[in-house]
């Protein structure tokens, strides 16, 4: 067998096992959180965001870049180049843009606790969901409808590539707003994320020192401060009905939530960081026509990197969320039970 041939079976057998994954762990985040309404939180609607544009790239730009893998012809690839880089480009930019948004509703999350809710509103995270959609879709379209930044012999070449396919102005505007200014932004959210963290810990331990009485104390004034928050809320009669003890326990347990989801999405953005820079800094040399020597084989790993970010998020929500968990079991079980009686 030549190394060709092994080479192109272990890389197919890859791109179809991260698919596999891709399409299967983000379609569960959407049917759980869809299926249980306790878990509608606006981080938890972020987080679904970010998996059906994850399912998109393990649905359709992975397996087109499959389809590109298996053409061994030297006319042209199977399907044209201006179809798949395009698609390409509107997944993973939409995938960058969502963590983005989550990473900035983490931020305010911890910059304005007080005014998080009147900031962050159901519409308002609607709008900016459906800009980050129509931003992807416009940047991928540009060359598809306007021509601008795609190449004119972008057709002949017998396989797709962003440097053979797109004109380098295209591609440098594409990675100054997907992957510099998306970087910049988390890079900053979370430096202040990670600090805040860091803060909230060690106040956790000086409140843990004072007695008892100074406890309960601090306790009545958190008590007395929702009270009067409540009092001014729509359903402030059918609040009024919460005793002090069910105060008490709801919230810590929204602190706990907090925390949680910070770091998750602190998770989340590290490991997009370290799975998406190879690929942007050997993009980079390929726009700038740089005079380095990239081996084929660190490009393909470096593309797998970033193919594989689509795929991880569902074990991180699993590791951290115990309601994402109890969830996801509730939802086996019924399954099971399902298939058994049918």
């Amino acid at each position: 067998m030549s190394t060709e041939l092994v080479d192109l079976v272990l890389t197919s057998m890859a791109m179809i096992t991260i698919s596999a994954i891709a399409i299967v762990s983000n379609l569960i985040i959407i049917i759980a959180v869809l299926w249980n309404k306790r878990i509608r939180s606006v981080a938890n609607i972020l987080f679904v965001n970010l998996a059906v544009a994850d399912f998109f790239q393990g649905f359709i730009a992975i397996p087109l870049r499959l389809a590109e893998q298996l053409n061994q012809t030297d006319t042209k690839p199977l399907i044209p180049c201006l179809v798949v880089i395009p698609l390409t480009i509107f997944f993973y930019s939409a995938s960058n843009l969502n963590i983005t948004i989550i990473s900035i509703d983490r931020f305010i999350a911890l910059y304005r606790p007080m005014r998080y809710k009147v900031l962050v509103t159901p519409f308002v995270v609607g709008s900016v969901i459906t800009f980050c959609w129509v931003t992807s879709l416009f940047i991928a379209l540009i060359p598809v409808v306007t021509g601008w930044g795609a190449k004119a012999d972008a057709h002949l070449t017998s396989i797709c590539l962003f440097s053979t396919t797109l004109r380098k102005e295209y591609l440098f505007m594409l990675f100054s707003i997907i992957n510099f200014a998306v970087l910049a932004i988390l890079l900053i959210t979370n430096v202040f994320i990670l600090k805040t963290a860091q803060n909230h810990v060690r106040r956790i331990h000086i409140a843990r020192a004072p007695t008892q009485e100074t406890q309960t104390d601090n306790m009545s004034t958190i008590n007395l401060t929702q009270t009067f928050e409540d009092a001014f809320s729509p359903r402030s009669s059918e609040k009024s009905k919460i005793s002090f003890a069910s105060f008490k326990k709801r919230i810590p347990s929204r602190a706990g939530r907090d925390r949680k989801a910070t770091k998750v999405v602190l998770i989340i953005v590290g490991l997009f960081v370290v799975l998406t820079v190879p690929i942007t800094i050997i993009d980079l040399l390929g726009v700038f026509e740089a005079n380095v020597n990239v081996p084929l084989v660190v490009i393909k790993i470096a593309v797998f990197m970033v193919y594989f970010n689509a795929c991880i998020n569902v074990f991180i929500y699993a590791g951290y969320n115990q309601e994402m968990r109890d969830t996801f079991k509730i939802m086996y079980l019924k399954t099971t039970l399902y298939l058994k009686r049918h």
